[in-house]
This record gives C-alpha cells, structure tokens and sequence, in this order.
C-alpha cells in the first residue's frame, strides 16, 4: 500500500469519522432538547448518594473511586490500569485538605496540604518515595524551606530565626548544622 493510498484510507475515514460525530452531537442536542421538554415527577431523586462510587477502565478495573474516609471526609483517588494509585485527593486524618501524587509503583512523589495547626505545606520525593524538597510553616508561622540528599538526609534549610531574620542552615553527612547563614 502506498503513501498516497494510505493518505486516502485515512481522508476516507476521518470523513466517516466527522459525519458519525456531527450525526452523534445532533442526537444529543435533540435529546437535550426533548429531555428539557418532558416533565420530572415529584418524588423522582435529584440526588445520588452513596458511600462511594467507582468508575471502571474499559478492562473492567477501578480507575477512579470517589469515597467517604471513616474519619467522615471526602476522598478522590485515581489509579492507573494495574491498580496502582496515582492521584489522591481529600481530606487527611486531622480533617485537613491534602492532595497526594504516586508514581504508578506505589511511592508518593509530591503532596500538597495543611497541617494540624492550618498551615500550608508541600513536599516532593524521588522515585523512591524520600524527600527532596518540603515548604512549609515553622513554629513561629514563618517560612522554612529544607532540601534533602537522594538517601533522606537534610542538606540546606532556609527559614528565619527567633529575631525574625532570614538564614540559612547547612547539615553535614550526620545531619548536623555545620554552617548558619548569617
């Protein structure tokens, strides 16, 4: 089969292709229409409740689930086609808004959220699920920033002091400060 005989299959088929979609868009506008014509009776259920709700992949697995946590918040997660979770969205145990990101083998690589006193934060990890980066609150309400090696050891944090000045805080292999600046 040729190039240009190729291009023709494929012109030939995106022609289908519009004409069934244009056909399809008709048929949900008609259906629109009409279904804003009939009239709901009144003890019909405006509302769909349960205590969780999964939408299935075309291979019949759970790629999202909308759920109720036992502490009584709300809970979205998504997984991808091996089950794996990839994002996570919710409240976390203390009631606090979280949102959580996995790399598909079941290790977190980033989260957003607040923690028990309200405060932001936001952390991400390697591959392997430890830190590299955190921003966050300390326990003055100012800024504290911390990066960390490949194999979890704090390297640098970047926050203020008691006068509220800025400075920076070097850590050695030990994980002790060997240098503040200033």
């Amino acid at each position: 089969m040729t190039i240009e005989e190729r291009v023709q299959r494929l012109e030939r088929q995106n022609g289908r292709l519009r004409l069934g979609l244009a056909g399809l868009l008709m048929a949900g506008g008609a259906a629109l229409i009409m279904g804003q014509t009939s009239v709901v009776p009144e003890d019909a259920n405006r509302i769909l409740r349960a205590r969780a709700l999964e939408i299935l992949g075309p291979d019949g697995g759970k790629v999202i689930e909308l759920s109720a946590t036992r502490e009584g918040g709300g809970m979205i997660t998504t997984q991808n086609p091996i089950g794996e979770t990839l994002v996570l969205i919710g409240a976390s145990r203390s009631g606090q808004g979280v949102v959580m990101t996995y790399n598909g083998k079941g290790k977190q690589i980033a989260g957003f959220g607040v923690t028990r006193d309200g405060q932001g934060t936001v952390e991400t990890m390697n591959h392997k699920g430890e830190p590299l980066v955190s921003i966050g609150a300390a326990q003055n309400g100012s800024a504290v920033i911390t990066t960390w090696s490949g194999e979890g050891r704090k390297l640098v944090q970047i926050d203020s002091n008691e006068r509220d000045e800025g400075r920076i805080a070097y850590y050695d292999r030990e994980g002790r400060i060997r240098a503040v600046s200033p």
